[in-house]
């Protein structure tokens, strides 16, 4: 399982924290990117995953979007956008969303 840096509810537990970085498909921009991960929203297969930030497939997940300059009706910047991972990274070792 993979672990989000600072999502981490236990001090009795330690874990390697590691800030990871996601493979996003921007539909509006047709283009594949690597984008760093900010939070774990929603994980269905378990409430306590979401709240220790766990990657597992079909995780709800918020990504910085900002580099990429996407900008809303109004003019705003664009700061995150939330994906989901398509993979299953604790086999593969890398987050696809």
């Amino acid at each position: 399982m993979y672990y989000l840096s600072g999502e981490n509810s236990c001090p009795w537990v330690y874990f390697g924290w590691i800030s990871y970085i996601d493979i996003f498909f921007s539909p509006e921009l047709a283009v594949t990117v690597q984008l760093p991960i900010l939070s774990v929203k929603k994980n269905p297969q378990n409430p306590l995953y979401t709240q220790l930030g766990v990657l597992t497939k079909g995780t709800i997940i918020e990504v910085n979007v900002s580099e990429l300059g996407l900008v809303t009706t109004s003019g705003k910047v664009v700061w995150g956008k939330w994906a989901q991972v398509t993979n299953t990274p604790e086999n593969d070792g890398c987050v696809n969303a």
